[in-house]
């Protein structure tokens, strides 16, 4: 069974929101009498508290007890787009137009408005609706709201995380909460029932459970806003506050983008040929001169909405971010998108609200003279899901597939007939990406394929295309490989075969410097299951240019283990064993004094997972630990007709040493903090050097440092100009013409100076050899998502929290 998730949020905020909310609707006895003592008490409170205001200002007669005139808005002149869309989609009569849009609706008004909507397109469905939602009048909050615009969502067929779909166990043996009525029971009779909802129950046993975290997880795919807008700044529904018009008419315009969204129409029928471009565009588009890939500027600028994974909602770029890219001066962007997006899952039907989205796209590029480039993250055979378990799944056999392959063609051509009007100028097409990705990072099995199968589907996918289109230029892409050895290993076979048949085409690759940016992640291949770009584990952050060095891991008779550097008194050293065996002796001394030995027996310690990438530390079952009563000089470790395997050491130097340092969140930490893990990174003051052993060779005299750092006379990796130049090398040296795509570093906490640092550096060897590029950091520049450390945020161009010296960074490079 599949299962999509569609918007990330906060599941533990939502379930606070639901015991709150519950909580406060199950004090009474009688159903509908305390629905309407509720309402009376609040309108007492009121009445009370406007009262005393009275009373005081009649103190002195001097004070004019004349309240201010209201302005009245009409819902015609909201900013609000999602509102005015309403009217021009005809989703709301005209009449609703001159009403105040900070009116608060009652419950009978926006049940007629969803009755309305229901009627119009699943007529069946109003006898369902009407039994869960009565005709009790009140005024609503949002709260009431969320409950019965989610029984519309069932009626139209656009609740797709409640249909078979549980939320697993709580991991408590207590209650969260029991309830014995409400006055949601007077609006809902059906919402509360068998609700004692217990710890290891679904939490569906709650109907109003599942409105909120649907409500929630659902958004609008035209403006990504959900239902009722869940306010990020202060992590709230405002479940209490007043429903207004403008609520209303832009919950009635969300509710139908999503069933709109659910709209299938048959591949090869006459309703789905064509596009819905702009004459006047196309006209402009037919002007081009542009011939050849190769007379396109150097192509720089962003990624839009990077979707290959989980996550399925629409395609969220507009018109905007495009002029954004004409505006700041960059020359292209890519719109990631999954195939399910624009396709049904057998590629028999379109869906053609998303197609019209792509098309308002590739006519924005037109119009602001900026090259677009589609890339489809998915395909049939190639695609990814959650499973009932909520662990990464899919099907990955695209490769080896013929029937899947079919498919796969069958959408480029499609793409390639309806966009055939378009020239190179302004739209390429990427047929696949990180080939060599064999799972699509999910952690489940991937499938068997060699790069001459790469080669083979490539080669048929873009012959499909060029049979629709014979001028569409290709940007293609066989491996997400970061190391420039691996990348042209991997790269070579499909290379030789497209440079030899296709002209109008152009080699991408994935650019990372991992050292740097992945330095505090998790590597998926190490641990099956976990995914390098999601698992934390709680570390510090790294600073650029970064140097890690070796640390030998097994110790024997021919090579021991030397630490010096700075040893003061009162450090304090845990080491942790891996294996051991032999029989001899181990010990540990600073010059003469032994500060521990141990004869050794045969044995394997349990061991846990290295904190991350990069820092192989690790804990296990077995620790040895002491501390120096003086400072020393030097400490040595040796074996003596024994070996000895360690998973990491402790180095806990003195308190008044400690320095401040930037730590990320742990996965633990995040699900723990909830919303107040913030950007999930935190300064934090640390004393302790930790070190893991990475390698078997090297790394045998290590040296304390006064910063709480180490250094050994061996370096495991780096990051810094010099690595970047040879990558820009090797790479220029194997295909003189390519492009990049930049992983982001802007979502672990790095420091807004290290990541321009190291922005500057990567740019400046594409701009010595040529190599185009987009970044990932769109978003996060934005200031839409999780941003850096230490960061020079201000309001620019109609942005409220842009970080104006990453966007400065990256045009000195356009």
């Amino acid at each position: 069974m599949r299962i999509t998730i569609k918007k990330t949020a906060s599941l533990f905020l939502i379930l606070i929101l639901s015991l709150t909310m519950i909580t406060a609707c199950g004090s009474s006895a009688s159903t509908s009498v305390s629905a309407t003592a509720s309402i009376s008490k609040q309108e007492t409170t009121e009445s009370k508290t406007a009262s005393s205001s009275v009373s005081s200002t009649q103190t002195s007669s001097d004070t004019d007890t004349t309240e201010p005139a209201k302005t009245v808005i009409p819902l015609k002149d909201s900013e609000e787009a999602d509102c005015l869309r309403a009217f021009s989609c005809g989703y709301i009569d005209k009449e609703w137009e001159n009403r105040d849009r900070e009116e608060t609706i009652h419950t009978t008004e926006y049940k007629a408005l969803l009755t309305a909507l229901i009627a119009r397109v699943v007529p069946e469905k109003l006898e369902f609706f009407n039994s869960k939602v009565t005709d009790f009048d009140a005024e609503m909050n949002r709260g009431m709201a969320a409950v019965m615009s989610w029984y519309a969502a069932l009626c139209l067929g656009i609740d797709d995380y409640n249909n078979g779909f549980e939320m697993g166990k709580s991991g408590s043996d207590d209650r969260f909460w029991e309830i014995d009525g409400g006055i949601y029971n007077a609006l809902y009779p059906d919402c509360l029932k068998e609700t004692k909802v217990i710890a290891g129950h679904s939490v569906w046993d709650s109907e109003f459970v599942a409105s909120m975290i649907w409500n929630t997880m659902r958004s609008s795919p035209v403006s990504d806003k959900q239902t009722i807008d869940w306010e990020d700044d202060i992590d709230s529904l405002r479940a209490y506050d007043p429903f207004t018009a403008e609520d209303a008419v832009c919950a009635i315009t969300r509710l139908n983008d999503n069933y709109l969204d659910t709209v299938l129409l048959p591949i090869d029928s006459e309703e789905a040929k064509g596009n819905t471009i702009d004459a006047a565009i196309l006209q402009k588009a037919a002007q081009s001169t542009i011939t050849s890939i190769d007379e396109l500027p150097r192509l720089t600028g962003f990624i839009f909405a990077f979707t290959y994974d989980y996550e399925s909602q629409g395609i969220v770029a507009t018109a905007r971010d495009i002029k954004n890219m004409a505006d700041w001066g960059f020359t292209s962007a890519r719109v990631p998108v999954k195939y399910e997006i624009l396709f049904s899952e057998d590629c028999t039907e379109v869906r053609p609200m998303e197609l019209e989205r792509l098309d308002d796209l590739v006519a924005a590029s037109v119009e602001y003279g900026v090259h677009l480039n589609l890339s489809l993250t998915t395909l049939p055979g190639r695609t990814v899901w959650l499973d009932v378990d909520r662990e990464g799944a899919g099907d990955f056999d695209m490769f080896t597939n013929k029937a899947k392959q079919k498919e796969a063609i069958r959408i480029w051509q499609y793409l390639a007939e309806r966009y055939k009007d378009i020239p190179g100028e302004y739209l390429s097409f990427m047929p696949f990406w990180e080939a060599n990705n064999k799972n699509l990072a999910t952690g489940a099995p991937g499938a068997e394929y060699n790069d001459k199968d790469v080669a083979n589907v490539l080669d048929r996918m873009i012959a499909a295309i060029r049979e629709k289109d014979e001028d569409r230029f290709i940007i293609y892409e066989v491996t997400g490989a970061n190391d420039a050895n691996a990348i042209i290993r991997e790269s070579t076979t499909a290379y030789n075969t497209v440079s030899k048949k296709y002209n109008n085409t152009l080699i991408s690759y994935n650019f990372c410097e991992t050292t740097f940016a992945f330095y505090n992640l998790i590597d998926f291949d190490a641990q099956p299951g976990t995914n390098i770009d999601l698992v934390h584990h709680g570390i510090f952050v790294p600073e650029y240019p970064i140097t890690i060095y070796a640390a030998r891991q097994r110790l024997d008779n021919a090579h021991g283990l030397t630490m010096d550097g700075f040893l003061p008194a009162g450090t304090q050293i845990n080491l942790y064993v891996k294996r051991e065996g032999g029989g001899g002796k181990f010990t540990i001394s600073a010059g003469s004094d032994v500060l521990y030995e141990e004869k050794l027996s045969k044995h394997d310690y349990n061991v846990s997972f290295p904190l991350s990438h990069f820092l192989y530390y690790a804990t296990s079952e077995k620790k040895i630990s002491f501390t120096l009563e003086k400072s020393v000089e030097k400490i040595s470790f040796k074996c003596k007709d024994c070996y000895f395997e360690w998973s990491g050491m402790e180095v806990v130097l003195p308190e008044e040493y400690a320095v401040e340092r930037y730590y990320s969140y742990s996965d633990e930490e995040r699900a723990e903090l909830g919303p107040d893990a913030g950007d999930g990174f935190v300064k934090r003051k640390t004393s302790t050097v930790f070190i893991g052993p990475n390698c078997y060779v090297e790394g045998e005299h290590i040296t304390i440092n006064e910063d709480v750092s180490y250094s050994s006379e061996a370096i495991y990796g780096q990051s810094n100009a010099e690595t970047v130049d040879a990558w820009g090398a090797a790479i220029n040296k194997f295909s003189p013409n390519a492009h990049i795509r930049l992983e982001d570093v802007g979502m672990r906490g790095v420091k807004e100076e290290d990541a321009l640092k190291y922005y500057d550096t990567v740019l400046s060897m594409c701009d010595k050899y040529g190599i185009g590029w987009y970044c990932k950091e769109y978003a996060i520049m934005l200031g839409l998502k999780s941003s850096h450390a230490e960061e020079t945020r201000v309001e620019y161009a109609g942005y409220n929290n842009f970080e104006i010296e990453k966007l400065k960074t990256l045009q000195k490079h356009r």
